[in-house]
């Protein structure tokens, strides 16, 4: 087993545990490279996002020191009413995500996020951003 980090969502908490002997991420990223990527994810509630087809995604906020990453997870949930921007005040994540060249996603917050890996698992897409560093 490798070392543990703690995932955090919104009302649930995981653990990731790090396997030394897993798939690198490129590895992982390259087997997957057939999948279509959404070309954009809206927050669609605080705890859901949807993308172009309006299938549901749940977003998992993992946190380490200088590095800030999203598990974006393909899962079928009943969507309710739609929020406006207006209707959320505190948000930890960007109201939308855009697919850009080169693996990385722009957000509407203006950061560029890094599309770590991107696996098809049960049928459902699980999707990994790392947000970059801003330039100075």
């Amino acid at each position: 087993m490798g070392a543990a980090s703690s995932f955090w969502a919104p009302s649930l908490s995981f653990v990731f545990l790090e396997d030394s002997g897993s798939m690198s991420a490129s590895l992982l990223a390259e087997e997957c490279s057939s999948l279509p990527l959404p070309d954009r994810l809206w927050m669609w509630d605080k705890k859901v996002y949807t993308d172009e087809n309006q299938r549901p995604w749940l977003p998992t906020i993992i946190q380490r020191e200088n590095d800030f990453q999203v598990v974006m997870h393909q899962e079928d949930v009943t969507l309710g009413e739609p929020l406006r921007p207006s209707q959320i005040q505190q948000r930890e994540l960007p109201l939308m995500w855009q697919l850009y060249p080169g693996q990385q996603y722009w957000d509407s917050d203006s950061h560029y996020w890094y599309i770590v890996y991107h696996v098809m698992q049960s049928g459902k897409q699980r999707l990994v951003f790392k947000k970059l560093p801003e330039e100075d």
